[in-house]
């Protein structure tokens, strides 16, 4: 999570802290499969550690994850970080339970208001 992402972050925390079982933060998915870096494991892990992504944050429920994408103000770059996390969570889930996408934000136009509600990821104005 970015700096500047952080207040954002802090007031969603505020309304909806308490329905968590727990908050996972920058979370690892992709970056393809470390044996196929090397011989050297260190080196390997450090090629995984490159180039997976990271989740801003993981918000666990008892019967489903949030996948919680933070940002001041989302664009089209925002949407895709949300679609492509979800794809690359589905295919190597850390914990199995089904995941829906959230975005975090303070302001949300209307046109990113469509495309969101579009793609099922629920945004939180806050």
């Amino acid at each position: 999570m970015l700096e500047e992402d952080v207040h954002v972050w802090w007031r969603f925390l505020d309304k909806f802290a308490s329905r968590f079982l727990g908050v996972y933060y920058d979370v690892r998915v992709g970056g393809g499969d470390p044996s196929t870096y090397g011989r050297d494991p260190k080196w390997a892990m450090l090629t995984y550690r490159l180039l997976a992504k990271r989740i801003d944050a993981i918000g666990e429920l008892t019967d489903e994850l949030w996948i919680i994408e933070v940002t001041p103000h989302p664009g089209l770059r925002a949407l895709g970080q949300c679609l492509g996390y979800l794809q690359l969570w589905n295919l190597d889930p850390k914990i199995d339970i089904p995941a829906n996408v959230h975005i975090v934000c303070e302001f949300l136009d209307p046109d990113m208001s469509h495309l969101f509600e579009a793609n099922k990821i629920v945004a939180h104005v806050v």
